[in-house]
């Protein structure tokens, strides 16, 4: 039996000598020792033979961390249309990868905007004895009067189900009036009382008290205005659209 012999590194190896603590050889088995060294200069098992170079050169790679998970991964399902979107979305956000960061969302900014806008009407709005969406419907109706509640309905974007308890309190603290309208006897029409007018005159204070509480310059407001008003275009053309396939 043939005495064993130490590698360069004092311990055996059945495959190679590896040069490196932190490198990694890659190489095919190749066929019994031919007598010739290898091209790299590897040594083969604990012999000091070189590498058979049978099988090709000896390839040495560094080790080095493993590359970070694709953040498109998820996106392979999606149509090619979504998938640009959201590779655009990441290209301009600073290089943000992260799709469902908080902090990122359209919707949340939105919604969370809205919410805080209608809690700065309540209490200017408290005078005048109207919450917001009665709000909204006396500007409707102060544009234009007697109006029929369809048309109504489109232009603050309500359905019957939401608009039909807001014009009954309206109704009641006598603002408003409904009576069938007298070109179509089959749609009802709106129509503002003496004191619904009249409250018009208190109601221009509201949006220079809120322009004073938000501390923003009307530029910036009318910035925002017509962002929110592309983006709301933008969303309901979406919803007309017909569904991209994946």
């Amino acid at each position: 039996m043939r005495p064993r012999q130490a590698a360069a590194g004092g311990q055996c190896s059945r495959v190679g000598v590896v040069p490196a603590p932190r490198s990694i050889v890659c190489s095919a088995m190749a066929a019994p020792h031919s007598g010739q060294r290898g091209s790299a200069g590897a040594t083969y098992g604990c012999s000091g033979r070189p590498m058979p170079t049978a099988a090709g050169p000896v390839t040495v790679h560094s080790a080095r961390p493993s590359a970070p998970k694709n953040p498109w991964e998820p996106l392979k399902g999606l149509s090619g249309f979504t998938l640009r979107t959201n590779q655009l979305y990441a290209r301009y956000s600073g290089g943000m990868t992260d799709l469902l960061a908080l902090d990122r969302q359209v919707c949340f900014a939105v919604v969370a905007a809205s919410r805080s806008i209608v809690a700065l009407y309540k209490p200017i709005l408290e005078p005048l004895g109207l919450t917001h969406p009665q709000y909204l419907v006396m500007l409707a109706l102060w544009e234009s009067s007697p109006l029929r509640v369809k048309d109504l309905g489109e232009r603050l974007l309500l359905d019957p189900a939401t608009l039909s308890p807001l014009l009954k309190r309206l109704e009641q603290q006598g603002l408003v009036t409904r009576a069938r309208d007298t070109a179509d006897e089959r749609a009802l029409a709106l129509a503002l009382t003496p004191a619904g007018v009249a409250l018009r005159q208190q109601a221009e204070q509201v949006p220079g008290r809120v322009i004073e509480r938000l501390g923003l310059t009307i530029g910036e407001l009318e910035s925002i205005r017509d962002s929110a008003t592309a983006l709301l275009e933008a969303s309901r053309a979406a919803m007309g659209a017909p569904q991209a396939s994946g």
